[in-house]
Order: C-alpha cells, then structure tokens, then sequence
C-alpha cells in the first residue's frame, strides 16, 4: 500500500473517530464538533490526492493545534509540487538548437 492511500485511510479514519465523539454530544455541540473538525484538517483534506498526503497529515496532526504548525500544514497543501524552481537549468532537447547555440 503506497503512502497516499495511507494518508486518504488516516484521514477518513480520523473524521469517524470525530463523527462518533459528536454522536455523544447533543445536537448543535456535534454540529460545531464537526464543523471545528473539519477546519481543523483543512490543509490535510485538501492535500488527499497529492503525493505528500501522508507528511501533510502528520504535520497537521502535531502540529496542527499551534497557528504556526496550522499555516506551515495549509501553505504545504496548496503549494505544487510541480512548481519549477527559479534554479533550475534549462535543458535544450533540440539538437539543432543546442548546434546553434555552440556556433555563436
């Protein structure tokens, strides 16, 4: 079983074990329960179906109670992994172009 679909189990586990502590409460307190729940776990809610779900969850589960650990969990979530860094060196895949360029 890969990571991701660890961190997708560890999320909808711990949002039954958070429906199932509302059912003892009385009606509008659950509805809060449920409500603080999921904003607590935003940033792992929105990170299910990325690569990093799993270090999202965790980060957000530890952490998630500071602001600080919260922000640093979401920001994690919403960023892309694919986001090409300012570092990165170009690669010519064109021959004639890389020819071109030797020549000048």
């Amino acid at each position: 079983m890969d990571t991701k679909k660890i961190g997708e189990w560890l999320v909808i586990g711990v949002v039954v074990l958070v429906f199932l502590g509302c059912l003892s409460q009385g009606k509008w307190m659950g509805v809060l329960i449920m409500l603080g729940g999921a904003l607590y776990f935003l940033p792992s809610i929105i990170s299910m179906k990325k690569q990093r779900a799993t270090g999202i969850l965790f980060l957000n589960l530890f952490t998630g109670w500071s602001i600080v650990g919260w922000v640093v969990a979401f920001y994690w979530a919403c960023t892309d992994v694919n986001t090409p860094s300012s570092t990165q060196i170009p690669v010519i895949k064109d021959q004639h172009l890389l020819e071109n360029l030797k020549e000048k």
